[in-house]
C-alpha cells in the first residue's frame, strides 16, 4: 500500500522551500502509531532533521587542524594535546552551545565556528517522491508474512482518518496503490460466478428431473458442503482468496453430483418397486454407495496431491487442492446422511398419467440424445480397428498441440496499473535524476487514447529508499515510475463509456515508444505482480556465469543484440554497466609512508570530507537528531580541491615539525604531495554466484507472447553463440518457476492416475478393467488443448 503526504496549494518553487515543513509534519504523524496497526511495518521514504557541520578548511588550516584521526563517541571524550571536545546524548543542545572550544593556539582559544558552519539543516537527499510532478513524502506499508492484506490496509485507513484533526489544511494525504482493491473486486467477481453457478446448477437438475421437490433436495448439497469447507479452511489458516474461492466455485458443479445420482435412484426405487420414501430411502442408498464412493473417492485423488507440491506453486495450489477435496468428501457424507433423509420426508409417489405426462412435455431432448447415443454406440461396435485408430491418433495429437499451446508462469491479467523501472546514466546527481523522470511523466501523461486520458496518475521515486542505506548512500541514479490507469470495469460500464476500452499492454507499447527518446535512459515497462518470484519483477531472466567479467560483457551484449530481434522480448538490458565515473586515489606508498600516514588515515580523511561523518548527537524536545560533519562544496567538488586537503602527519613521520606547532602536534600535508588521483570509468558493481562472477539479463514479453517460446529462444541464441566450457546460464525468477511448476504438475498428475487406478481395482476387484478406464484421460486432453488455442490463452 502506497500512501503519499503532499502539499495541495504550494507551487513547485514553495514546495522545494518547505521540504523541511513536510518532513516535520511527517515525523510528527508517524510515530507510534503506523507500529501499532497490528501484523503491519512501515517503511519511510524521506527523514527530516540534521544539524550539520560543515568544515570550512582554509579557517581550518590556518588555526593548523587538518582532518582528524577520529571523532569522539556520544557518551566519551577524547583528548589531544591541551584540547577537548565532550559530545553527549542525553544533553540538549542548540546551534549557540554548539559553539565549542575545540583548540587552542598559545593562549587564543580556537572555537568551533571559527573552523565550521553549524546550521540546522536537513539530510542531504538520497531519494525524491514525486506525485504527478508535485514533490511528496510516500509512505509504503508491508503486512507481515502470513497476515491479512485486507485487515492491513484496513487498519491502516483507519489511522489515517485518526491523522486527519493532525495534518495541516494545505497538506493533502492520498493513497495511491492499494491492493485491498483488486483483493476484494476480485473475491465480488468469484462471489458472484460461485451464486450465479449454484443457480444453474439447480435449474439443469430441474430440467432433468422434472421435479422442484427433488431440485431442491440435491441443491441443498452446494451450500452444505460448501460451509462445512469453511470450517476447514478455519481450522488449516487458509484465507478467501483467489485460489481457495476459485476451488469454491469449480466444487459447485460436483459436490452436488452425488445427491443427484443417490436422489434418482431414490426415485426409481420408488416408481418401480412402489416403496414408500422412508423404505425406498434406505434401499437405494445402499444398493449405490459403492458406485457412488468409488467414484467421489477418484474425484479426491486427483486434487489432493495438488496439496504435497512444493515450491512457490505449491504455496498457492496446495490450499485450492485441499479446499476442492474436502468439499467433495462432504459432498459425499451429504449424499448418504441428508439427502436419503430429505429425500424420505418430501418426495412423493406420482400416478401414471403425470409421469407420462413430463416425458411427452421434457422428454423429447433426451430420446433424441438416447436414440443417436444408441447408433453411435453401435456403429462404433461394428468399426472398431477404426475407433482405435482414431484413439491413437487423438494421443499422438498431443505432442502437436503441446507445440502450438502457450507456455507461461503468470498471465498477463489488466490490473489498470503498470510500473517503468528506470537507470538514469551513471554518475547523474538526484537532481538530473529528477530532471529526467520529470520530463517522461510529461510525456506519459499526454498520451491519449480515443480522446481520453490514458494514464491518470504518476508516482515517481527516484534514488534507493531501502531501509539498508544509510545516510549520503543509495543509488540516486534507480527510479521507479508508478502509472495508474483508470479501471477497467465491466461490460456494462464500458458499454456506456463509464470506464475505458482499450487495454493497458497498449498503453504499455505508448510509454515504451516514448522512452524510445532516451537512449542513455535503461527502461523496463513491466506489470506489477502480486506474486514474488525472487529477483527482478521481470518476465524473463537469467544468470551469465563465468571467470572473466570482460568476457562476460562481450557475451551479454551478443545475447541482448540477438535477443532484442525476438519481437516478443523487449526491454533486454543487463545488470552489469562498466560507465559509472569514479575518482581513483593513487597512493605513493613510500612517500606515505615518509610522513607516517597509513592507508586507512587517507581513506578516513577522504570519506569524512566527501562522503561525511556521523559525529554526535544533539536532542530537540522529545527528537533526537544526528549531527554530520562534512566539507564546504567549494572544498570537495573538484580533482583541485580535494588535492588540497590537509591530513596530519602521523607520529612516526620524519617530516620536520613547525617551528610555531606544539610538540604534541603533527604537521598538516596536503594530500597532492603523495596521492594521484585519477578520473576514470568502472563497473557499478561486481555479482557472484557459487562462487563465480555473474551477470543478469533480464527482459519483458510482448502481449500475449508465452514465456516458455522466449525460454527456448534464450537456449537457440546461447546454441549459436557457443560459448565456452567455463561460461553457462541459469534461467532465475519466471522462467525457474515455470519448468518447477510443469514438473510438479507432472508429479501430481502421476500420482492421481496412480491413486485412481487403486481405487477402481479395489472397486472392481480387477487389474485390466481400471485401465480401460483411465484411458479416457489421454483422449480428453488434446480437446482441452484444443479450447485453449481456440480462445488463444
Amino acid at each position: 500500500m502506497n500512501i503519499v503526504h503532499l502539499p495541495g496549494s504550494e507551487s513547485s518553487l514553495k514546495l522545494r522551500a518547505s521540504t523541511r515543513r513536510i518532513g516535520l509534519c511527517w515525523e510528527a504523524t508517524r510515530a507510534p502509531r503506523w507500529t501499532r496497526i497490528p501484523q503491519a511495518w512501515a517503511a519511510q521514504v524521506a527523514r527530516a532533521g540534521l544539524l550539520r557541520d560543515r568544515q570550512q578548511s582554509e579557517k581550518s588550516q590556518g588555526f593548523g587542524d587538518g582532518v582528524p584521526e577520529s571523532f569522539p563517541d556520544q557518551t566519551k571524550t577524547r583528548t589531544r594535546g591541551k584540547s577537548a571536545l565532550a559530545f553527549s546524548a542525553n544533553r540538549r543542545f542548540t546551534l549557540n552551545q554548539y559553539n565549542l572550544i575545540i583548540a587552542a593556539v598559545g593562549t587564543q582559544p580556537i572555537r568551533l565556528s571559527d573552523v565550521a558552519a553549524v546550521t540546522d539543516s536537513v539530510e542531504e537527499p538520497r531519494s525524491l517522491s514525486r506525485l504527478n510532478d508535485v514533490n511528496a513524502v510516500t509512505l509504503v506499508v508491508r503486512k507481515q508474512s502470513g497476515s491479512n492484506t485486507v485487515k492491513v490496509i484496513d487498519g491502516v485507513k483507519g489511522k489515517l482518518k485518526e491523522l486527519e484533526p493532525i495534518i495541516p489544511r494545505d497538506f493533502k494525504v492520498n493513497i495511491i496503490r492499494d491492493q485491498s482493491r483488486f483483493i476484494k473486486r476480485s473475491l465480488h467477481e468469484v462471489s458472484s460466478h460461485l451464486l450465479m453457478g449454484a443457480v444453474l446448477v439447480a435449474l439443469t437438475v430441474f430440467f432433468f428431473l422434472h421435479d422442484w421437490r427433488g431440485t431442491v433436495i440435491a441443491s441443498i448439497a452446494i451450500p452444505a458442503s460448501l460451509v462445512a469447507t469453511f470450517a476447514l479452511m478455519r481450522a488449516m489458516n487458509y484465507t478467501l482468496n483467489n485460489f481457495t474461492m476459485l476451488g469454491m466455485v469449480f466444487a459447485v458443479g460436483i459436490v452436488i453430483d452425488d445427491a443427484i445420482v443417490v436422489l434418482e435412484n431414490i426415485h426409481r426405487t420408488m416408481e418401480e418397486k412402489g416403496w414408500s420414501a422412508v423404505r425406498a430411502a434406505s434401499y437405494a442408498t445402499r444398493e449405490i454407495a459403492l458406485a457412488v464412493m468409488a467414484t467421489t473417492l477418484s474425484l479426491v485423488v486427483i486434487f489432493l496431491p495438488l496439496a504435497f507440491m512444493k515450491g512457490r506453486t505449491g504455496m498457492f495450489f496446495s490450499s485450492y487442492g485441499v479446499t476442492v477435496a474436502f468439499a467433495i468428501l462432504v459432498s459425499l457424507f451429504v449424499s448418504f446422511t441428508l439427502t436419503p433423509m430429505l429425500a424420505s420426508r418430501f418426495l412423493r409417489h406420482t400416478d401414471d398419467e403425470k409421469i407420462r405426462a413430463k416425458k411427452a412435455h421434457g422428454g423429447v431432448l433426451l430420446r433424441w440424445l438416447s436414440g443417436h447415443y444408441i447408433a453411435v454406440l453401435r456403429w462404433s461396435l461394428r468399426h472398431r480397428r477404426i475407433i482405435v485408430c482414431g484413439a491413437g491418433a487423438c494421443v499422438l495429437s498431443l505432442f502437436v498441440l503441446g507445440k502450438l499451446t502457450k507456455f507461461t508462469f503468470l498471465p498477463q491479467d489488466d490490473a489498470s496499473e503498470f510500473e517503468i523501472a528506470l537507470q538514469t546514466p551513471e554518475g547523474s546527481t538526484l537532481q538530473r535524476s529528477a530532471d529526467i523522470c520529470a520530463e517522461i511523466d510529461q510525456r506519459l501523461k499526454a498520451v491519449r487514447i480515443d480522446g481520453q486520458q490514458a494514464i491518470t496518475d504518476t508516482l515517481a521515486t527516484i534514488g534507493e529508499t531501502s531501509g539498508r542505506v544509510g545516510k549520503a548512500e543509495g543509488d540516486v541514479t534507480l527510479a521507479t515510475i508508478y502509472c495508474r490507469l483508470p479501471d477497467l470495469g465491466g461490460f456494462w460500464s464500458t458499454l456506456f463509456g463509464r470506464t475505458r476500452r482499450w487495454p493497458q499492454f497498449q498503453v504499455m507499447s505508448l510509454a515504451r515508444r516514448a522512452l524510445a527518446d532516451y537512449p542513455d535512459v535503461r527502461s523496463s515497462v513491466q506489470l506489477i505482480s502480486n506474486i514474488s518470484t525472487g529477483g527482478r519483477n521481470s518476465d524473463l531472466s537469467f544468470n551469465l556465469l563465468g571467470p572473466d567479467l570482460d568476457k562476460l560483457s562481450e557475451y551479454a551484449d551478443g545475447i541482448i543484440r540477438r535477443l532484442s530481434s525476438d519481437k516478443g522480448v523487449v526491454d533486454v538490458d543487463t545488470t552489469l554497466s562498466n560507465r559509472k565515473p569514479e575518482l581513483q586515489v593513487q597512493i605513493d606508498r613510500p612517500k606515505a609512508a615518509h610522513f607516517g600516514l597509513r592507508v586507512t588515515d587517507i581513506a578516513n580523511a577522504l570519506h569524512t570530507l566527501v562522503g561525511g561523518d556521523i559525529v554526535g548527537t544533539y536532542k530537540e524536545a522529545d527528537d533526537q537528531y544526528d549531527v554530520w560533519l562534512r566539507a564546504e562544496a567549494h572544498d570537495r567538488g573538484t580533482q583541485e580541491a580535494l588535492g588540497e586537503v590537509m591530513v596530519r602527519a602521523g607520529t612516526g613521520s620524519r617530516f620536520p615539525l613547525s617551528t610555531n606547532a606544539n610538540a604534541s602536534e603533527a604537521s598538516l600535508v596536503q594530500l597532492a604531495n603523495f596521492v594521484k588521483l585519477e578520473e576514470a570509468r568502472g563497473p557499478n558493481q561486481i555479482d557472484r554466484f557459487q562462487r563465480q562472477r555473474k551477470v543478469t539479463i533480464v527482459g519483458n514479453l510482448a502481449p500475449g507472447y508465452p514465456l516458455a517460446d522466449a525460454v527456448q529462444n534464450v537456449k537457440d541464441v546461447l546454441k549459436e553463440m557457443n560459448l565456452p566450457v567455463e561460461y553457462q546460464v541459469i534461467f532465475t525468477g519466471r522462467a525457474k518457476q515455470l519448468v518447477e511448476t510443469f514438473q510438479n504438475f507432472l508429479i501430481a498428475f502421476g500420482l492421481a492416475m496412480i491413486f485412481m487406478y487403486m481405487i477402481l481395482a479395489a472397486q472392481f476387484e480387477h487389474f485390466v478393467h481400471p485401465v480401460s478406464i483411465l484411458l479416457a484421460v489421454p483422449l480428453s486432453l488434446p480437446f482441452a488443448l484444443i479450447t485453449m488455442i481456440a480462445l488463444r490463452e
